[in-house]
């Protein structure tokens, strides 16, 4: 109680509801909880007007190998952020427009990353571009 939020900082740091920004969320989402960035995002939907975009990477870590989530166990940094997916190109476009959605933004653009050399089935990250 009586503590400022992220938002309330970002209003007295002068941040202008009114001006079209672009929003760099890059590196961040893999050390969050899922529900938290997602809260994030609805905060920022309420903010900022029609036409701001949001770039955000994440992972789909039941693509990403043991041999890379144990290593950063033990620099205690997991990755906490998930996007549950099957290991198709479509299950995994299709989770993330969901997502999307119910953070209060519209997907402009989605690329899924592979591991080169290891086929179709290796997609680990997503970036994508969310509009408002």
């Amino acid at each position: 109680l009586g503590k400022d939020t992220w938002v309330d900082k970002l209003m007295l740091a002068g941040f202008d509801t009114q001006r079209k920004t672009i929003i760099l969320f890059e590196g961040l989402a893999y050390y969050i909880q899922k529900d938290d960035v997602q809260e994030t995002f609805l905060q920022l939907a309420k903010i900022v007007p029609e036409g701001c975009k949001l770039l955000f990477d994440f992972p789909f870590l039941n693509r990403v190998s043991e041999k890379v989530k144990s290593a950063l166990r033990k620099k205690n940094e997991p990755w906490l952020f998930d996007l549950e997916s099957e290991q198709t190109i479509e299950s995994c476009t299709q989770v993330t427009i969901d997502y999307v959605a119910k953070s209060g933004w519209n997907l402009q653009k989605l690329e899924l990353c592979k591991k080169p050399g290891s086929g179709a089935k290796s997609l680990a990250i997503g970036c994508a571009v969310i509009a408002r």
